[in-house]
């Protein structure tokens, strides 16, 4: 993520949808996402480790990557 950009989703309040896309292709949308739906298997440890490093760039990308794995990753199963 280029500074410059998550500087401008953060203080603009964008949904960086490019961003989400590429952590998608990347496999990071599925840390909790139980091999048997298609995931990468339910890794909490990995799954915090990505959160902190998209959180340090920035917080307009981490947001929605931790309600897409945390909230809607995690509750398949339920």
């Amino acid at each position: 993520m280029p500074r410059e950009k998550a500087r401008e989703w953060d203080r603009g309040n964008i949904y960086p949808a490019a961003p989400m896309k590429k952590l998608g292709a990347m496999g990071m949308m599925g840390l909790t996402v139980e091999e048997r739906f298609g995931g990468a298997g339910v890794d909490i440890y990995a799954t915090m480790a990505v959160i902190e490093e998209i959180a340090k760039r920035s917080v307009a990308v981490a947001c929605p990557y931790i309600m897409a794995v945390c909230h809607a990753g995690m509750n398949l199963d339920a």
